[in-house]
């Protein structure tokens, strides 16, 4: 099962990923690296 997250319901902080009602980060995994300066505009949880 996963769950997919549109920008406004996620953020990066200090490594992790925080999502919207969530209190601790999650830890992150990348699918593919992603270019310098560049922002996900989806996260998918699972």
């Amino acid at each position: 099962m996963s769950a997919e997250y549109a920008t406004s319901r996620f953020r990066f902080r200090d490594g992790g990923l925080i999502l919207a009602k969530v209190r601790e980060p999650l830890d992150i995994v990348w699918s593919r690296p992603l270019p310098e300066c560049s922002k996900p505009s989806t996260a998918t949880v699972s």
